[in-house]
């Protein structure tokens, strides 16, 4: 809409008859009428401009929610054998030791790796192992992993055997609690027999409790079983840290369905801000 200016008799350069009608008016009655329709205009624009931005910004925060806070923390990973091997570990309330293969998928042989974990005094540790791919011997004398409740080699072994746990498929229980603060896994081979993928497992520390609210004074994570309160770091993570696997149910397994959503609001909020600067920009050269 442009104003032609001129003397008194100015008149409005527009094809709205509506409009138009305002150049047969009194001087007086032309400026009200006037004021009126350019602040009719720019509340309709700014109230478009406005619900625009609103949308974008609310698909903006759940594509964030959906990329940042569905998803909780992968756990700290420790190889065996790596580096790591002899340390006492406390950099975090979660961890995951993996054993190294070869080209051909199998674990090394001739290793003696031990890695320990310490945390607060007020928790414990919960030990789960995931896969068990070693050789089988009589008492796991040969290959094994071994579970200590503590950082001393005397100290209890967590799996009731002198020489820890091997073989080929997972046997229950394949899940272990210290008493303390403290635990220590090692990974024990000869020079033979050393065809498989190793173990997997997972060491994650939990403060035991005794209600829900307990859990929730610490902004933690409760298992299902009620009693283990673990860093919320652990929920929908990818790994089931919990003995019943309360922290990856069902609606954020599905990884799939959470790509989609996100691509969905991704396309969607680039579309409206697209939309929203066009917009912006027509309206910036019309007035």
């Amino acid at each position: 809409m442009t104003l032609c200016c001129g003397d008194l008799g100015s008149r409005l350069a527009t094809t709205d008859d509506r409009h138009r009608t305002l150049c047969s008016l009194p001087l007086t009655e032309k400026k009200g009428s006037l004021t009126r329709v350019v602040i009719r205009i720019a509340t309709v624009r700014s109230t478009a401009t406005h619900h625009s931005m609103n949308i974008v910004v609310i698909s903006a925060f759940l594509l964030v929610w959906l990329v940042c806070v569905v998803d909780g923390e992968e756990p700290v990973k420790y190889d065996m054998p790596g580096e790591q091997c002899t340390f006492i570990s406390t950099t975090s309330d979660q961890y995951r030791v993996v054993t190294v293969v070869d080209e051909n998928g199998n674990y090394e042989s001739n290793v003696s790796c031990k890695i320990s974990f310490r945390t607060d005094e007020s928790k414990k540790f919960f030990l789960r192992v995931t896969r068990m791919d070693m050789e089988f011997s009589n008492q796991c004398v040969n290959d094994s992993l071994r579970i200590y409740d503590g950082t001393l080699d005397n100290d209890r072994s967590l799996t009731g055997t002198a020489y820890g746990i091997c073989g080929r498929s997972l046997s229950l229980p394949n899940y272990f609690h210290s008493t303390g603060n403290a635990v220590s896994v090692q990974f024990v081979t000869d020079n033979a027999n050393n065809n498989g993928e190793g173990f997997d497992i997972l060491v994650t520390a939990y403060k035991p409790v005794g209600s829900t609210e307990e859990c929730e004074d610490v902004d933690g994570f409760l298992c299902l079983d009620g009693s283990k309160c673990m860093s919320k770091n652990v929920y929908c993570n990818g790994h089931s840290q919990c003995s019943e696997g309360s922290d990856e149910p069902t609606t954020c397994s599905n990884v799939s369905g959470r790509a989609s959503i996100s691509s969905f609001l991704l396309a969607f909020t680039v579309s409206m801000t697209t939309i929203l600067f066009a917009s912006t920009k027509h309206m910036t050269h019309s007035q």
